[in-house]
């Protein structure tokens, strides 16, 4: 491990356009220490979701959006490389919402809707949760099955056009 994590941080707002490479910067910061409760991790796949666009345009969303100047995060695979935090062991996969860095430090908050969950090894690639098993993919089911109240029958079109783009 070197002494620098990359992080990839906002530039500026991207309100009415597609983002561009010179809207983002790759910054170089001390590797991040980790304290009791917490969890050192490294990333193995990133997920791009329609809603992380949503928070790099400065405008008004559900979610906050991103400051500019501070890392993106975004649902994520990540292996952790050094805990403090009684659930969670070196060596252990997990997802949640994390900051697009080479490093990053995650511990229980208020405002981590997602959380950090471990990731059980029978389910194929990591990056698969954050595709087939992720969250996107979970909204649909539950969509089709508990609200749409399908019937036997009856044909559903569903479109993967809007989403996530996993990295």
């Amino acid at each position: 491990m070197s002494n620098t994590s990359r992080f990839v941080t906002l530039h500026k707002y991207v309100p009415y356009r597609a983002l561009q490479p010179d809207d983002l910067v790759i910054e170089h910061r001390p590797n991040p220490s980790i304290q009791a409760g917490q969890v050192l991790l490294q990333p193995i796949a990133f997920s791009v979701d329609p809603v992380t666009q949503n928070r790099l345009t400065g405008r008004p969303g559900f979610l906050p959006q991103i400051a500019l100047g501070a890392p993106i995060d975004g649902p994520a695979v990540r292996r952790v490389t050094d805990s403090r935090h009684p659930d969670h062991s070196v060596g252990d996969l997990v997802v949640g919402l994390m900051d697009w860095a080479s490093y990053s430090v995650w511990h229980p908050s208020d405002d981590d809707f997602l959380g950090l969950s471990k990731i059980d090894g029978r389910l194929g690639k990591p990056s698969h949760m954050l595709g087939v098993y992720g969250i996107n993919e979970l909204t649909a089911y539950f969509g089709i099955i508990e609200v749409g109240d399908v019937q036997p029958g009856e044909a559903v079109l569903i479109s993967s056009a809007a989403g996530p783009s996993v990295r």
